[in-house]
């Protein structure tokens, strides 16, 4: 049977759900990022989310652990955007460069809507309300994130709806990273779905050369490879497949809706004690180029729900 507790995390509170094996640490007050995960692996219950360790970790936020990434993934160039003849400006928020980063919800306050218990599963719902209060984003939305845990499973389920009276530019995304135990990725094989890689510039901002990339079409080590590229997938329907593999754990798989979550962002950090592998729904910069930028009518709604498979 599933069960829910709550732990004190500096100022903010960590809702845990639990069935003593599998168990997840959401903050809700923190962009209700997910910090945790647990699951029975081949050498016992272990975290395969690398997430933050202390409230002052959380807040210093410079790795944006386990962050849901709203109204933008990824970086826009100098922050600019011009929709309908209207140009806007959001902060220039990424250390040592002029990119906005990573959208702006990623500490906002969510509330906890419900948590389901039960004998196979337990949830968290979590809801955030937007005004359009921001000049630089003047487009109110509501956003709904609901964490379903099972015994060798997590879904991510997200609803958006845009609440004003014009319609509403949007691109989404996840930041998670994921671990083995203390293993660094260099003993960590690697298996992405087929896509194609942006070319960069010295700020991550696509030139707009796509390159042929195949390195991880079939499973591999990481070994000394080092990622911070955007990936956009070849197919574009049906599950898009990441895994995940050691041979003293077992295997994490990333399920994204291809359809839906045709971009992936591959990122190994220089201490290299895990992996990120964020799904989102457009490129770097999509506010500007246009490669999978989105947009809600008033009262429009998006789905998306996005799978993390253990064994």
């Amino acid at each position: 049977m599933f069960q829910a507790k709550q732990l004190s995390f500096g100022k903010y509170t960590k809702h845990i759900i639990s069935n003593g094996e599998a168990s997840i640490s959401v903050v809700p007050a923190y962009g209700a990022s997910l910090q945790e995960a647990h699951f029975p692996l081949k050498s016992g219950i272990s975290n395969i989310i690398d997430g933050c360790l202390s409230y002052e970790e959380l807040v210093k936020n410079e790795a944006y652990k386990g962050a849901n990434l709203f109204p933008f993934p990824n970086r826009i160039d100098h922050g600019k955007y011009t929709i309908d003849g209207n140009d806007y400006s959001f902060p220039q928020n990424e250390p040592g460069s002029t990119n906005a980063l990573h959208g702006f919800i990623f500490d906002k306050k969510f509330e906890v809507i419900e948590e389901v218990l039960c004998e196979d599963y337990g949830s968290i719902d979590l809801e955030y309300h937007y005004d359009g209060d921001f000049q630089y984003f003047p487009f109110p939305f509501s956003m709904f994130i609901s964490y379903k845990l099972s015994a060798n499973q997590l879904e991510i389920s997200y609803q958006v709806k845009a609440i004003g009276d014009q319609k509403m530019p949007f691109g989404l995304g996840w930041h998670p990273y994921f671990k083995f135990g203390n293993s660094k990725v260099e003993s960590i094989s690697l298996k992405m779905p087929e896509s194609k890689k942006y070319e960069l510039n010295e700020l991550s901002i696509p030139t707009g050369k796509i390159i042929d990339f195949d390195d991880f079409n079939r499973e591999q080590k990481i070994d000394r490879t080092t990622l911070d590229d955007c990936f956009e997938l070849i197919e574009k329907s049906g599950n898009a497949e990441c895994t995940l593999s050691h041979p003293d754990y077992g295997k994490i798989t990333l399920k994204q809706p291809a359809d839906i979550f045709p971009y992936l962002q591959v990122y190994t950090p220089p201490h290299r004690n895990s992996i990120a592998l964020e799904p989102m729904t457009c490129a770097i910069d999509a506010f500007n180029n246009g490669n999978g930028l989105q947009f809600l009518l008033p009262n429009e709604e998006f789905n998306a729900t996005i799978v993390v498979h253990v064994k």
